[in-house]
């Protein structure tokens, strides 16, 4: 919690063990919106939007001191956030995941974040999203391109969930350059992790748990 107020959380479950999941067990656990937004992903997916919204609750409940789970309501394009009745408040939420590992970030502002594996990114496709002036930085400052070009792709594509539009065509037009006073990257093992948050505000808390932290949720 920052000096002023505001809430910038990020929480992170790593080294998840999908073998000793039980996915219907899981599901009970979440509200009915929620079982059916985890039912939309297959197998492994599932399993991680499951602990998606456990680890949202986790921060809420545990870090937020929220006793109650607001309601979820939506914004234009779709993107949830919590209503907070005291003040008519809301509370923005992102999550993400990939093998392994899931990530949730909880703010007073408008928020993004992404997670990828470093091993996964196909170099092949750089021009897709990488601008001119990031790939010279990549190949004349990076050790790995590889893993700087993970941290871009995560900071890019955060950025557009914190503006609630998706994807867009062109990503080179995203200038990460400008994004440094609203952004947070972190490297964690073989994962690139980037949050994005519309106020300028770095003072931000982060939380790093193992899967095995949590197993009384399945």
């Amino acid at each position: 919690m920052s000096s002023n107020g505001e809430v910038f959380v990020l929480g992170i479950v790593k080294n998840i063990d999908y073998n000793v999941k039980n996915v219907e067990k899981g599901l009970q656990t979440l509200p009915h919106d929620r079982q059916k937004e985890a039912l939309k992903y297959a197998d492994k997916d599932c399993i991680n939007s499951i602990i998606g919204y456990r680890l949202l609750e986790h921060i809420i409940k545990n870090k937020l001191r929220i006793k109650k789970i607001p309601r979820i309501g939506y914004a234009k394009y779709g993107k949830p956030y919590f209503k907070i009745k005291q003040g008519l408040r809301k509370l923005y939420f992102n999550i993400s995941h990939t093998d392994g590992c899931v990530v949730a970030a909880v703010s007073d502002s408008e928020v993004g974040i992404d997670v990828e594996t470093i091993e996964n990114m196909d170099l092949s496709i750089e021009e897709m999203f990488l601008s001119m002036e990031e790939r010279k930085k990549i190949y004349l400052e990076s050790r790995n391109d590889e893993s700087e070009a993970t941290r871009i792709w995560t900071l890019k594509e955060s950025y557009l969930k914190m503006k609630g539009i998706g994807l867009i065509d062109d990503l080179c037009k995203v200038d990460t350059a400008k994004l440094n006073l609203n952004s947070i990257s972190i490297n964690i093992q073989e994962y690139w992790i980037s949050a994005n948050i519309l106020s300028e505000n770095s003072d931000w808390q982060l939380l790093i748990y193992e899967d095995k932290d949590f197993g009384e949720w399945f």
